[in-house]
């Protein structure tokens, strides 16, 4: 199973040390590659995550304002958000709330994460999260996790709380194919159940082809999910 995450947020929300962090918690072996500029990103941050069997991309962005357009390049096909706000006393709130319409522009139906970052600080030195939703109202509409790239609190949980929220995501339609998996015209079969063509539904099965969610033998319309989701369905 293969998912791109996308990390993101304002400038010193601690995008690059998300990402290097869980890369070296749970990385392949490679440390996290960045495209920087005098200790700012510019570019892009990557880390190649495996846990459980899951291969997860972490897609860190730039934070200025200017790089608008290279958030949205890298927001292109993403499966998730991992939204980061800085809780120091001298936030910007007026980026953050920027950030964040961005990303309701450009991914406006994407599961989306928010971690109030830098929780290795002492406490006179942040607002607590409370505070911060008076500032961002838009936090009462996503899950609120508190972490530090410093010490790992808690980067774990906010991946895999952002991969249940993928699959949960589309989980009805992964229950209908899940019935239909292995069978010859299995394809028609299922279009008909989710009742969509058979052009959207092969789109879709495509789409979890990419991420190493499902095999399909198109010239018969068999497919088969992966046996990562096959667990995962079974538990429901």
């Amino acid at each position: 199973m293969i998912l791109k995450i996308i990390v993101t947020g304002p400038f010193h929300s601690g995008k690059s040390t998300f990402v290097k962090k869980a890369t070296d918690m749970f990385g392949l072996g490679n440390p996290a590659m960045s495209i920087d500029k005098n200790e700012t990103t510019v570019a892009l941050d990557l880390g190649i995550l495996q846990i459980k069997g899951l291969k997860i991309f972490l897609f860190g962005t730039p934070g200025h304002l200017r790089f608008h357009s290279v958030r949205k390049v890298l927001s292109v096909g993403a499966d998730g958000i991992i939204f980061l706000i800085d809780p120091i006393s001298d936030l910007n709130i007026t980026d953050v709330h920027r950030v964040w319409d961005e990303l309701e522009e450009f991914l406006p139906d994407i599961p989306k994460i928010i971690t109030v970052t830098k929780q290795d600080l002492p406490e006179s030195e942040r607002k607590s999260v409370d505070e911060l939703r008076e500032y961002f109202p838009f936090m009462d509409g996503s899950p609120v996790i508190p972490t530090s790239g410093v010490t790992g609190l808690n980067i774990k949980k906010t991946i895999l709380k952002i991969v249940m929220m993928v699959i949960n995501k589309i989980r009805d339609t992964l229950l209908v194919l899940f019935k239909f998996q292995g069978e010859v015209q299995g394809i028609q079969k299922a279009a008909f159940k989710l009742n969509k063509s058979i052009y959207e539904t092969k789109k879709y099965l495509r789409w979890l082809e990419r991420r190493d969610l499902a095999d399909v033998d198109w010239r018969l319309s068999i497919f088969w999910l992966c046996k990562g989701i096959d667990r995962v369905l079974k538990k429901e």
